[in-house]
């Protein structure tokens, strides 16, 4: 089922008035459940635990991940399985409404692995764990109250298609509107691949191998466990460490490491038919920036790169406005061809 949306004529000519009624006429379900306590229970279970995989990826990369569409699939599988035993649908306004829940607690492990990190290197202090608390809590807060103003001005009047919330909105219309085993394959998968990571990092963990090995297996001299660093797992230390211009690579802060916890927070597998004659007319890549930013020079650097390789010309189309946001939109109105790409920084993504 496709779903419905304005068009780019009616968005800009249309009143906040009719853009209002013609959400009611065509997008309102009054008559389905959505802000259950079953749903608003399963998102505070999901966001708690997947914040967990946040958390851990936060410290490892920088990034911060949202958990709509995993959520997404993970609640729409396991209320599949109980309504095989009797328990009502779980419907697609319920998963929305789940899926907001889990976002937000996921969201809400940013400033754990950004600013407060931050102010703590830059002071060389340790913050007490009320300080910390106290700080979310009032993002928290802050957060719904702005929301309301920024929902009813970016969503509902300007139309913003926010990248992961459209997401999440079509992976949901596809697994409430197809065969429920679409659903449940992805859970599948998003599991397998929880397990995996979570047994290599069983490997890697130096106290965990060292306890159960002394311990159950009565192990008195080695310790064997699996190097997380590359380097050190295949011998690649001392003389025999790789060289970039004569200088080891570890001077240079490059550190290879075996380190798959981005499959435990999971993402769908998608297998798109592309076409073997692909590209046969030229590319474009949007820029949410300015030119001569930096994000503009990469993708300029970028698109040299692509026209060798490819073939065809690669066109770099600055969009600056609303710190990235207008280059998002415009990438993400464009034809799901292939032939737009979208260069940007994190923070265009991760906070839309």
């Amino acid at each position: 089922m496709t779903i419905q949306q304005l068009t780019d004529d009616q968005i800009r000519e249309w009143t906040p008035e009719q853009k209002d009624r013609w959400w009611l006429e065509n997008v309102y379900r009054g008559d389905m459940p959505q802000l259950t306590l079953r749903a608003a229970l399963t998102g505070f279970i999901l966001g708690g635990l997947l914040s967990a995989t946040n958390l851990y990826i936060g410290a490892k990369t920088g990034w911060s991940l949202g958990v709509g569409i995993t959520s997404v699939i993970l609640a729409f599988a396991f209320f599949k399985i109980l309504q095989q035993i009797g328990f009502r649908e779980f419907t697609i306004l319920e998963n929305n409404a789940m899926q907001s829940i889990a976002t937000s607690a996921g969201y809400m492990t940013a400033p754990l692995t950004s600013s407060l990190a931050a102010y703590m290197i830059v002071n060389s202090v340790m913050l007490p764990w009320w300080q910390i608390i106290s700080w979310n809590v009032a993002l928290s807060i802050l957060g719904v109250l702005f929301a309301f103003p920024m929902k009813r001005r970016f969503i509902n009047d300007e139309q913003h298609p926010f990248p992961e919330g459209q997401a999440a909105g079509v992976v949901m219309d596809t697994l409430h509107s197809s065969d429920a085993s679409v659903g449940i394959f992805k859970a599948k998968v998003l599991a397998y691949a929880a397990g995996g990571a979570a047994f290599v990092k069983f490997l890697q963990s130096e106290g965990i191998q060292t306890w159960w090995q002394q311990k159950l297996l009565g192990a008195k001299d080695k310790i064997y466990f699996l190097h997380e660093e590359l380097l050190t797992l295949f011998g690649l230390t001392g003389e025999k460490e790789p060289k970039l211009n004569g200088i080891p690579i570890t001077q240079l802060t490059i550190s290879p490491a075996l380190d798959i916890a981005l499959m435990g927070a999971g993402a769908l597998p998608h297998a798109h038919a592309q076409t073997p004659a692909w590209p046969t007319k030229p590319l474009r890549i949007i820029v949410g920036f300015t030119a001569g930013s930096a994000t503009d020079a990469v993708a300029r650097v970028l698109a040299e790169h692509l026209r060798v390789k490819l073939g065809q010309p690669v066109v770099v189309e600055n969009r600056p406005g609303a710190n990235g946001v207008l280059g998002v939109t415009e990438a993400a109105r464009a034809p799901a061809d292939g032939y737009t790409l979208l260069a940007t920084n994190s923070s265009s993504i991760t906070v839309n």
